[in-house]
């Protein structure tokens, strides 16, 4: 019995996962305007803090851990490959929890995006020497994932704005109720509070000081 649970659950999570991303990131569009969503790309401080942060400072830290901290080759190059890959399907969720911008959030997602594409092909084979990534393998589920569902909720508010609200009310009604109760959190254990208030600031430290200025209120309500 607990086979054929665990069975389903694994057939089940692909696509809830996938489902969560895509209505995620729709949400974003749903919520700003492009030219909204593009104004931070000339805020050169955000880029700047974006660029060091995600591919200088992440990637840096995740050596140490994983020269500092004993653990299977798998496990170091898993981590090593998250490095490069920054941001989380989460953050928007968080960022509107938390009362943030939006706007800077898409860039950020954006800019990620487009480093994740650049960086991944050339860390590859430093990191697992003798294997490579073609940019397109890397870029196609980002595009498909993140850009187009963000786009699509662009869209639908440029051509129909009180279609794109009605959307979203549903949408922000079906998130998790874990990312709606400010009482939620009262339920977590402690350690799991703990990994939150260490993994939020990587994830948001790039958006502006309004929208991380929660992230200890989400663990500590």
């Amino acid at each position: 019995m607990m086979k054929e649970i665990l069975d389903i659950a694994e057939i089940a999570i692909r696509p809830a996962v996938i489902l969560f991303m895509v209505g995620n990131l729709m949400a974003i569009g749903l919520e700003i305007d492009a030219r909204a969503a593009l104004a931070p790309l000339r805020d050169r401080r955000f880029l700047l803090v974006v660029m060091v942060v995600d591919w200088l400072f992440a990637p840096a830290l995740a050596i140490v851990i994983v020269r500092a901290l004993p653990m299977a080759e798998p496990y170091a190059v898993g981590l090593l490959l998250m490095s490069l890959a920054p941001a989380a399907p989460f953050l928007p969720m968080m960022v509107r929890r938390a009362g943030g911008d939006l706007s800077y959030t898409a860039a950020f997602m954006l800019v990620a995006a487009l480093g994740t594409v650049l960086m991944m092909p050339l860390g590859v084979p430093v990191i697992v020497p003798g294997l490579s990534i073609e940019a397109w393998a890397v870029a196609r589920p980002l595009l498909i994932l993140l850009v187009l569902p963000m786009g699509v909720g662009m869209a639908l508010r440029a051509v129909h704005r009180p279609a794109a609200e009605k959307v979203l009310t549903v949408a922000v009604t079906c998130l998790p109720s874990a990312c709606r109760r400010r009482d939620a959190a009262s339920s977590v254990s402690a350690p799991a509070r703990a990994i939150w208030v260490l993994l939020l600031p990587r994830c948001s430290w790039p958006i502006p000081i309004r929208a991380r200025r929660s992230w200890w209120r989400l663990a500590y309500p």
